[in-house]
Formats: structure tokens, sequence, C-alpha cells
């Protein structure tokens, strides 16, 4: 249940780590303009920014969003500290030297990207069979949650994202749930928008073929 707004439960969470604005902003480099758009609640962040976020401040984006469940930090989320020792030694990379790094570890595990299970492309037969297992479970257990929900066709959750070393797990899951639906909604209301005010900034949608 929605008890809050986005604006209250960040400045409430900044206030809570002795952090002003700028310093979210410096942590986290989204700008500082748009942090102050959030705290007037002009705007709501997109689901990227939002666990970028949580993750700063040391809580997860269902309470960040004004749900009423518990701010624990989300359980998926890596620690700050090593996020920002991570995103350094990247930063110190070359771009062909990030290339390698990436493509050696995809070829090491045989997965496509940094998940904890295999996921379609650069697998092989044995490894379909398995990633079907996976999305076969994820249909499964996302059934209850996902058949009356009015996101569903609009929904983008990876099935990976929901797993971790144990399995699936169905909080994270949740979780992702309200943080992809929060998106959804923002990503609608300023479609309408634009609908409403200068139709015509719409119409090279019409031109965009989908494969």
């Amino acid at each position: 249940m929605l008890i809050d707004s986005f604006a209250n439960r960040l400045d409430l969470a900044l206030k809570r780590n002795n952090m002003r604005p700028i310093d979210l902003a410096n942590k986290t480099h989204i700008d500082k303009s748009s942090i102050s758009r959030y705290l007037s609640g002009d705007w709501k962040a997109s689901q990227k920014r939002l666990t970028l976020i949580a993750m700063a401040l040391n809580t997860n984006e269902a309470w960040l969003m004004g749900y009423d469940v518990s701010d624990v930090p989300n359980k998926s989320h890596i620690n700050y500290k090593d996020y920002d020792t991570v995103r350094n030694k990247s930063n110190a990379l070359t771009l062909e030297e990030k290339k390698k790094k990436m493509l050696d570890y995809m070829n090491k595990y045989n997965i496509e990207s940094l998940s904890p299970i295999p996921v379609y492309s650069r697998i092989n037969e044995k490894g379909f069979k398995l990633v079907d297992k996976y999305i076969d479970e994820y249909i499964e257990m996302s059934r209850p949650y996902c058949q009356k929900c009015w996101a569903a066709h609009l929904c983008g959750i990876c099935y990976a994202s929901c797993y971790d070393q144990n399995g699936l797990d169905m909080d994270t899951k949740k979780i992702r749930c309200l943080s992809e639906k929060f998106g959804i909604e923002n990503q609608l209301i300023q479609y309408h928008e634009v609908l409403e005010k200068d139709p015509k900034l719409l119409e090279p949608l019409n031109e965009m073929e989908l494969s």
C-alpha cells in the first residue's frame, strides 16, 4: 500500500544519512537539478536512478517510492563502497581493456551477462535447457502476482535479475515489480503530458519499426 510520496521519503532518507542533495548528486552522479525536482515532487526517478539512490541512502526502492514496507536495504544491492571501488577501477581502464575483461568473463562462465544464472545467447544446448527451467519456474511463481497487474504487458523485468545463488528470490521480485510499475507510471505520465501540450513531438514515433 502506498502511504507516502517519493519526495517525502527521499527527504527523510537524506536526513537520516546526514546528506545534502549535492552529496547525493556527487555519490550517484545524478545531476543536482534532477534531485531538486525529485524533492519538490515535480519528477519521479527512473528505475535505474531509483536503485542508485536506494543504494546510496542504504535503503530499498519500494520504501523510497512510499510503500508501506520496511526500509532495510535490498539484499540484492552490493555495498555502495564496493560499488564506488568497482566503478573507480573501471574508470581507470581503457575502453578496449573493459571490453576484453568483460568478454573474458563471459567466455569463462559461458554467459551473456553478470547474472548468477545463465541467460540466452552464448550458451550451448545444455544451457538452453537450463535457461528454460529457470524461465518456467519464474513464470509459475510470478503468475499470481502478474496475472492481474495493470503493467504486465509493459513490464521489462528480466527473470535473471530475480535470482541469486540460492535460487529465485520472490522478495527481490516483488521489490522489482514495485520499482518497475513506478517507472512505467512515470513514463506514461510524461507521454500524456507531451500528448496534451504538443502532440507533434510524438509524430516521429509513428516512423519507428520494432523488430
